[in-house]
């Protein structure tokens, strides 16, 4: 409801159902939120086009990262904690130093907004899915783009699925990713040669039209989707 609308029930409610142990007052309506021990800090991707960076300790702000023209979508630490990959309604990907607290540098592009973005557990690709229109069928389909670390250069890109995909998620240890798509299924790729190795199907649901993240466990063996 609109806030001239909510009386003391509102409040009361809200700090019943609270759970949060501390929380963090910013003006940059986040959209995505990590956190990196490597690196010793949380990073959130704002609205704004902004990242900001805080000490995960006194939830204090040590920096805003500024580069990004519109809402930041992708947001993930490199293994070593060194960088920062974002993606952003803008379609650009960008790196950054996150000691030195600056842009490295655009990695590429996107032809349409990549939702999210991961590193692999090698440090040596990041990958950014999300969408295209298609020139012949003039419809959405789901893209994959993997860029090369060390040389901020696009390896692959290709089509999935006929429909956007959303993130991206990869097996400790293994070279084994998981991609959730808005198709409701979840592509498994070998990342050493970026084949699909299988495809999984939920069970159909009357609820569920989309996979909008993928998570998979440490042992790697479980993933988890949230879906729409």
């Amino acid at each position: 409801a609109a806030t001239e609308h909510r009386g003391w029930e509102y409040d009361l409610l809200r700090a019943q159902t609270d759970m949060s142990l501390r929380s963090i007052a910013t003006p940059n309506n986040p959209s995505r939120i990590e956190y990196s021990e490597e690196a010793g800090l949380l990073a959130t991707g704002n609205l704004d086009g902004t990242v900001s960076l805080y000490d995960p300790d006194s939830l204090d702000t040590v920096a805003v990262l500024k580069g990004h023209e519109s809402e930041v979508w992708g947001l993930d630490f490199s293994p070593n904690g060194i960088l920062l990959a974002t993606t952003s309604r803008d379609l650009s990907v960008r790196l950054w130093d996150v000691q030195a607290r600056k842009e490295i540098g655009v990695v590429g592009r996107h032809p349409a907004t990549p939702y999210s973005s991961k590193f692999s557990p090698d440090g040596k690709w990041l990958v950014t899915p999300g969408w295209r229109m298609h020139p012949d069928s003039n419809s959405p389909v789901g893209l994959i783009s993997v860029w090369n670390v060390e040389t901020r250069e696009l390896h692959k890109q290709w089509d999935a699925t006929e429909h956007p995909i959303s993130s991206v998620a990869f097996i400790p240890d293994c070279d084994l990713c998981y991609v959730g798509c808005w198709d409701f299924q979840t592509l498994v790729y070998n990342t050493s040669n970026w084949t699909l190795n299988r495809t999984i199907h939920p069970e159909d649901s009357s609820s569920y039209k989309g996979i909008d993240w993928v998570e998979v466990s440490t042992s790697g063996d479980r993933f988890l989707t949230a879906c729409k």
